[in-house]
């Protein structure tokens, strides 16, 4: 069942086109997570999704019901801000407590419900201080808590984890997936991580220049992101400027510099004699004694990470390898085992 459908939806304000006709689907207690470039109109998605924008063109439905017209109020859903929303004169826990009281819950509910909320995120001692005094990270997860405590059918969340240190982030992260799952809450987060949407999401929504470019389960968009813009979004890689050229055969090649790929794909001998962003993630490259790539060994991995960093033509790539027996400055031989344009 599809929980949200957006049919070309448009939102102009103020005179400034923030999405444009955009489309699309996201099923019942899936999570989407949306990324994109500063203004590409990641937050106005949200925004057109809860009716704090109005739609200029296109419909917005929630369970095949139209609700473009509806008010945020009358919308089952729970937004928190990339900005901080707490009332300040409330307490932490009457901040969770809100959408409960507003429901007119008893006090034996809204007692329990807020306490289990705080304890799953961890924030049991905080009901009683002061917003005032919590840090940034802290403000976050009491805002995810009071968007929980509500069991909303649509939960959409603007930059949830920043400001969260990494620890507690893990945290927030690993009890907003139990109790996504455990309510089959839908989920629209903004995210600026490709690991949190890796950790968090069933699939990956790129918004570029307020559009859908391209959705998909993470692994997919990864491995086959169709811009180099979104490739660098969504994790490290390596871009190469090159031209494809012909092969003696129905082969081709993209010559960059002193590299040459060689490829019997059909969509690369379409592009002969064509300039083309060549996209190669870390895991792709290979020490390899007999590689064909000459390049220079810049940086080592540090300890935990498995990524050194080499110069090929004067060009820093990040390659995927544990440095064992390879100096700063040695000169090693590398092969490419996938790519992409």
């Amino acid at each position: 069942m599809v929980a949200i459908r957006l049919d070309g939806v448009t939102v102009v304000k103020g005179g400034a086109l923030l999405l444009d006709r955009v489309d699309l689907e996201v099923a019942h207690a899936e999570v989407v997570a949306v990324m994109g470039t500063t203004g590409s109109g990641k937050t106005s998605l949200l925004r057109a999704i809860a009716g704090l924008d109005e739609v200029t063109a296109g419909t917005v439905s929630f369970d095949d019901t139209d609700v473009t017209a509806l008010q945020p109020q009358h919308r089952d859903i729970a937004f928190v801000f990339e900005a901080s929303a707490l009332i300040p004169h409330r307490s932490v826990g009457r901040n969770i407590s809100l959408p409960l009281e507003l429901r007119r819950a008893t006090a034996e509910e809204i007692h329990d419900r807020v306490g289990a909320e705080a304890r799953a995120l961890h924030i049991g001692e905080l009901l009683d201080a002061d917003p005032a005094t919590l840090s940034q990270g802290e403000r976050r997860v009491v805002e995810m808590a009071r968007a929980l405590v509500k069991q909303p059918g649509v939960l959409l969340l603007d930059e949830p984890f920043r400001g969260i240190d990494g620890h507690l982030a893990s945290i927030v992260r690993r009890e907003l997936r139990l109790l996504q799952r455990a309510f089959e809450v839908t989920v629209v987060i903004v995210v600026h991580d490709g690991n949190e949407a890796r950790a968090l999401a069933d699939r990956v929504a790129i918004v570029g220049d307020r559009r859908i470019a391209q959705i998909g389960p993470f692994p997919d968009v990864y491995r086959a992101p169709v811009t180099a813009e979104i490739a660098l979004l969504t994790g490290d890689a390596s871009v190469l400027r090159g031209q494809v050229v012909a092969g003696q055969h129905d082969d081709s090649f993209v010559e960059s510099g002193s590299i040459r790929l060689h490829s019997w794909r059909p969509a690369v001998r379409a592009q002969v004699g064509r300039d083309v962003d060549v996209v190669i993630r870390p895991e792709w490259w290979h020490l390899d004694p007999n590689g064909e790539i000459e390049a220079t060994v810049e940086r080592l991995p540090i300890p935990g990470v498995s990524h050194m960093t080499c110069v090929v033509d004067g060009r820093w790539i990040t390659v995927a390898a544990s440095g064992d027996g390879v100096e700063a400055g040695q000169i090693v031989r590398l092969r490419v085992s996938d790519w992409v344009i």
